[in-house]
């Protein structure tokens, strides 16, 4: 399970309180991997890129409430506003198709307002350091809870009709990527998502049958991957593909950011396929840029 933490550089103190937090859920909740800016962030990494990553790919956001924050969060100022426009569209839009939201407010300071796109949500009490440990105790139930249910609703195999992008059990939605492909691809059919950010795993990706005239295998990366990872998951699955793709000596790979497709070729001809691995720099693009709208 991923947590993302949204927090304002109040202070030291503040910056090292969140970072006890955090230490304390990854202790306390089994395979929990937590983000944020003094975890996961250095001189070559897109601060957008890893803010929007943190916000739409984890399982849960873990919002920091003090007045700065709000003040920050409700005016879309620095990198709390960023996170915030990406959160509240996240929220609305989850809140009203699963009638929960993966924001949680986290309120450190007694005074502080909640923003206004959480107002009407309900808040982990943290404000006081006496009752820190029952407070931790009340997240870790919530957070197990979350990561119960997103086991529950697991990809990893789903195959779906043409006729609909999304799964009829509703258990991952292709419905985004099939806007992306509709005016390319007539005939498309999605086969199944991977998922996994367990541990140290970055898996996330979708497979799709196409017909360009004849039927192929298109692979869509998201982002915040090791492409080395997917392409495990990639060859552990090969033996459920349909019958008329199982001896595919083509693959065509989509990415929101660029890169070797050699290197791609490598791996597949290292789990025992010999594959023709192509990438179009103008689709990936329009990928790139649609991963970036809010």
């Amino acid at each position: 399970m991923r947590v993302f933490i949204s927090y304002s550089w109040d202070s030291v103190e503040h910056k090292q309180w969140v970072q006890q937090l955090a230490d304390d859920l990854q202790e306390q909740v089994k395979d929990l991997d937590v983000t944020y800016d003094q975890r996961g962030m250095n001189h070559r990494v897109d601060r957008n890129q890893f803010m929007e990553a943190g916000i739409y790919e984890s399982d849960a956001v873990l919002a920091i409430i003090t007045q700065k924050y709000t003040d920050k969060a409700n005016t879309r100022v620095g990198g709390v506003g960023r996170e915030t426009a990406m959160a509240a569209e996240r929220h609305f839009s989850e809140s009203g198709s699963k009638s929960r939201t993966p924001i949680l407010a986290i309120k450190r300071e007694a005074t502080a307002d909640l923003p206004h796109y959480l107002k009407a949500s309900l808040y982990f009490d943290f404000t006081s350091a006496g009752a820190y440990n029952a407070s931790l105790e009340e997240l870790k139930r919530e957070l197990e809870a979350i990561a119960g249910h997103a086991s529950e609703q697991s990809p990893s195999t789903k195959v779906t009709s043409d006729e609909g992008a999304a799964d009829e059990g509703g258990s991952y939605s292709f419905t985004r990527t099939d806007d992306l492909l509709a005016s390319l691809y007539k005939r498309r059919t999605p086969l199944w998502a991977g998922q996994d950010f367990s541990g140290q795993r970055r898996v996330k990706y979708e497979l799709w049958r196409v017909e360009a005239p004849q039927p192929q295998l298109l692979l869509v990366l998201m982002q915040n991957i090791i492409i080395r990872q997917i392409f495990e998951d990639f060859l552990s699955k090969i033996r459920d593909l349909p019958k008329d793709l199982q001896g595919f000596r083509e693959l065509t790979v989509l990415r929101p950011s660029p890169g070797k497709s050699e290197y791609i070729a490598e791996l597949l001809k290292e789990g025992g396929h010999d594959v023709r691995v192509t990438e179009s720099p103008r689709i990936s693009r329009r990928l790139q840029l649609w991963r970036m709208e809010p």
